[in-house]
């Protein structure tokens, strides 16, 4: 492993897990999935909590997920708020703690790209319509 590489910026990503039927949840898991790799290719390291959770609905609280979604989210630099993240009671949860916290919340991977400066020429954000 190279030492002296220059660390990435951690970009958490928020939105909807819990939906009215599995497919929903499923389909929520998928769209963050996404936004995760999208991330990856922009040359950002991306934190999914989708993923762990993905298959442990109903082994504890919601509640235990989220406290422990948060305390990951506070290691990061940054998060992405991916759509319909406003439908999402606990994603808004998440946006008040890192506020609190002056970790910067984002809606756009160009946006991210532009704050970290990173880049020498900002992505445009239409590829973030699908992710």
């Amino acid at each position: 492993m190279n030492t002296t590489m220059e660390p990435q910026p951690v970009i958490y990503i928020a939105g909807p897990f819990t939906a009215d039927t599995d497919d929903g949840i499923r389909e929520n898991i998928a769209i963050a999935n996404n936004w995760s790799m999208s991330a990856w290719k922009r040359g950002f390291a991306a934190v999914c909590p989708h993923m762990n959770t993905a298959n442990g609905m109903g082994i504890c609280d919601e509640e235990v997920f989220l406290k422990g979604d948060i305390s990951i989210m506070l290691r990061c630099d940054a998060v992405l708020l991916v759509p319909g993240w406003e439908r999402s009671a606990g994603t808004r949860k998440e946006i008040d703690v890192a506020k609190s916290k002056a970790i910067p919340v984002f809606t756009t991977l160009g946006a991210i790209e532009r704050h970290f400066g990173q880049f020498d020429t900002p992505t445009e954000d239409k590829d973030n319509k699908t992710a």
